[in-house]
């Protein structure tokens, strides 16, 4: 939704800021909506990917956490 989507709403909520717009397709999309505004929107492309990196590693970090990782799996997987 966010590669297809990410910019138009954006455009819409009035966000012009390109540190702002790359740090918000890069945390909603990842790495397509980074790679989607690649070509379109270059300027915002740095922020994306390194957003869309430090939300993994986040993620992944937190996944290692006992309860956090019971959580998950009792939530996702069945």
């Amino acid at each position: 939704m966010g590669a297809n989507f990410g910019t138009r709403f954006l455009d819409w909520l009035g966000v012009g800021d390109p540190l702002a717009r790359g740090v918000a397709i890069g945390a909603a999309s990842h790495a397509l909506g980074t790679a989607s505004v690649a070509g379109t929107e270059p300027e915002i492309s740095p922020p994306a990917a390194v957003t869309f990196l430090l939300a993994a590693s986040i993620c992944a970090g937190l996944a290692q956490i006992g309860a956090v990782r019971a959580f998950l799996l009792a939530a996702f997987v069945r």
